[in-house]
């Protein structure tokens, strides 16, 4: 059982960087340097069992002050 636990722990995290990985280049795509609030999450869909995992975050320009 801990083997199986681990694999799927590892698949959830992989699955959850995915997400994060895809926000950062819709931020990027926006003209973000930057993504603050960032929040990952995970949703069970009872269609077929399906695990979904989230990623949100406010894309942001960050200047530099003279």
């Amino acid at each position: 059982m801990g083997t199986s636990s681990s694999v799927i722990g590892a698949k959830l995290t992989a699955t959850q960087e995915k997400a994060i990985a895809k926000l950062i280049d819709n931020c990027i795509l926006l003209g973000a340097n930057a993504v603050i609030g960032v929040e990952a999450d995970f949703m069970s869909l009872s269609i077929n069992n399906m695990i979904v995992a989230t990623a949100r975050g406010t894309a942001v320009i960050i200047e530099k002050e003279d």
